[in-house]
């Protein structure tokens, strides 16, 4: 038996809501990947958690995260830069074709 008193422990559907979650799915998820502890009760078979474990968990990035968070790298810039550079190209082929027909 765990040393947290029973009377302290909060079901699954009150961890997730504290987490901010609709649903039980994702905090399932955690118990799966170790994230959270599960204690029992004696005569309940239910998954029961410790409130300060649930509130000390740390917060996801918010989706999606800020730029700072992932800054831009130079092989992006250089491809942005190269799809530029066709676009303008593209556009001179055109307008000169317009031109060529306009005369001819």
């Amino acid at each position: 038996m765990s040393s947290i008193p029973e009377d302290h422990l909060i079901g699954q559907k009150e961890a997730s809501s504290i987490l901010g979650f609709k649903t039980n799915q994702q905090v399932t998820k955690y118990i799966k990947e170790g994230i959270l502890k599960t204690y029992q009760k004696k005569g309940s078979n239910r998954k029961w958690f410790d409130p300060e474990e649930v509130e000390n968990l740390p917060t996801p990035l918010p989706i999606p995260p800020p730029n700072h968070y992932f800054p831009t790298l130079k092989a992006n810039e250089r491809r942005k830069k190269k799809r530029l550079t066709i676009r303008f190209d593209l556009l001179a082929i055109r307008t000169a074709f317009k031109i060529f027909d306009y005369f001819f």
